[in-house]
């Protein structure tokens, strides 16, 4: 079934938002997962979407008002997913710091009795 007339730039912007909203959910699901690598290539291929939104022209696409509010929402939740891996990571690392630590008190220890 042929349209007719060209597509709006609204109509076009639209598949690609509804692009960009499916990219964002799977970042968020890797990033529960902690598929931090398959997050690094959705990123690369979210810039790519949003690089089509603005267009090389320099112009950006209008975003249908209707998208506004999960695009926000969720950047927001992919936001607080990598803010609670990092945190997790951050929590990994001092426990292993303490515990590397406490393995050179131990062997210190050792090597003076």
């Amino acid at each position: 079934m042929q349209r007719d007339g060209p597509m709006t730039p609204v109509q076009d912007t639209g598949g690609l938002v509804k692009s960009l909203c499916c990219v964002l959910e799977e970042q968020v699901k890797c990033v529960r997962e902690g598929n931090l690598s398959r997050v690094e290539q959705l990123v690369e291929q979210a810039d790519r979407i949003i690089a089509g939104i603005r267009r090389a022209d320099g112009c950006e696409l209008p975003v249908p008002a209707t998208h506004h509010g999960c695009l926000k929402q969720l950047y927001a939740e992919l936001t607080l997913a990598v803010q609670a891996e990092m945190y997790d990571v951050h929590t990994r690392l001092k426990l292993l710091r303490q515990v590397k630590r406490a393995a050179g008190i131990y062997q210190g220890g050792r090597n003076h009795a």
